[in-house]
């Protein structure tokens, strides 16, 4: 009898089924020549079920065994195949496209300071007015005759003090009763200056040329004080602001030009300015924003159409690397460097993305190999061999099928 355990499982397999086969002949002779025909079917069965646990037992045991020698002559010290690239300078300029919505800059909310009833409201949304232009009217008649008492009140404080200089000026009165007429005309003065403004404050103009873009009371309408009444925009100040990371700030200047595309309006362009970098950036988020004026305003154009906005940074020259060429985990973003036939993880910090190119600000130097295929399984300061782009395409077809 021969037993033979040799690295391929092939041979054992065919091996150990040669011992099984043997055994079981051998069996079979001596008991149909020792038992009878009847007592001779109920062995078989029972040897045939032994036997089989038998031999499921070596091959599962010896398959344990193999396991590791096998896994051991399979991946050794062999170098994983990878495909690098050198990291490399280039002059680039990158284009954003931010999508945003028109806002006006100028816009003012009308609240009513005097309360009453509403006399008359006379402008609805989407109407335009101009500067100066009487808009609401409350009732005055209250006021009209606050007004008329203060007035009258005035002019007999201004008579009387006229009267005590006369008599002063002929030692009939005395300095008391001059400083009191004086005082009495100033209080009078004071209250009819109230009632003046009061008195204008139940007509509200418009305080620009604008549009009205609410209209939210009507005529016989009882507003308290500082009740919102009506909103005014200029359309002239239409702009629109757009949230960029601060790696996009950095790269941008006030007057730089920039293509606007409203949706609503076609596909047709609209040039305009970065006109104001906000100077904070959210520190939640990173992002910051930019504001955006229209070299003209397009017929049609109104508040809260969305509009697309693309940015140009100027061209200078960075250092690039393939998008597919950074990996990412807990401690932030890497890349696998090649040194010495071994692959390095190395940090990096990125900066703007562009046409598949992602820009490196720091951790590496123009020329540095870095691993673009090959990451499966791969792990920090592992051998490595460097192959070209078809070999690798070759090599993954070869692969056997598990």
């Amino acid at each position: 009898m021969f037993v033979s355990v040799s690295a391929n499982q092939k041979e054992f397999s065919l091996n150990l089924n040669s011992i099984v086969h043997y055994c079981f002949l051998s069996h079979i002779l001596v008991y149909s020549s020792s038992k009878s025909s009847t007592n001779w079917t109920n062995e078989v069965k029972q040897l045939l079920i032994t036997l089989t646990f038998s031999y499921l037992f070596l091959v599962s045991g010896c398959s344990q065994d193999l396991g590791p020698e096998r896994s051991q002559q399979h991946t050794g010290n062999v170098a994983k195949r990878v495909e690098t690239v050198d990291a490399r300078i280039v002059e680039l300029a990158y284009t954003l496209e931010r999508t945003g919505s028109l806002k006006a800059k100028r816009r003012v909310q009308l609240y009513n300071q005097e309360e009453g009833r509403l006399v008359d409201v006379r402008y609805y949304e989407g109407d335009a007015v101009i500067k100066d232009d009487l808009l609401i009217q409350l009732d005055d008649r209250l006021l009209r005759a606050e007004l008329d008492k203060a007035r009258a009140t005035r002019q007999q404080a201004k008579e009387n003090r006229n009267r005590i200089r006369t008599l002063q000026s002929k030692r009939m009165a005395s300095d008391d009763e001059r400083l009191q007429a004086v005082t009495n005309l100033l209080i009078a003065t004071a209250e009819l200056d109230l009632f003046q403004a009061r008195f204008e404050y139940t007509r509200i103009r418009a305080p620009f040329n604008g549009i009205v873009t609410q209209r939210l009371a009507e005529p016989g309408d009882i507003a308290p004080k500082h009740t919102h009444l009506m909103t005014l925009i200029d359309p002239a100040t239409l702009v629109i602001r757009l949230e960029l990371s601060e790696l996009a700030l950095a790269q941008l200047d006030t007057n730089t030009p920039v293509k606007i595309i409203i949706d609503a309006l076609g596909n047709t362009p609209v040039a305009g300015l970065i006109t104001r970098i906000f100077p904070t950036v959210d520190e939640r988020t990173r992002l910051g924003q930019v504001e955006i004026s229209l070299s003209r305003l397009p017929e049609g154009i109104r508040e809260g159409q969305f509009s697309r906005v693309y940015l140009s940074t100027p061209a200078k020259q960075r250092l690039t690397l393939p998008f597919n060429a950074i990996r990412r985990d807990k401690q932030g973003e890497f890349v696998f460097r090649v040194i010495d036939n071994k692959a390095q993880q190395t940090p990096v910090r990125t900066g703007l993305h562009q046409s598949g190119l992602v820009e490196i600000l720091e951790g590496l130097e123009a020329g540095d190999s870095i691993i673009i295929r090959g990451f499966l399984g791969l792990k920090d300061n592992q051998s490595v061999e460097v192959i070209k782009p078809d070999s690798m395409e070759q090599a993954s077809r070869d692969k056997p099928e598990k």
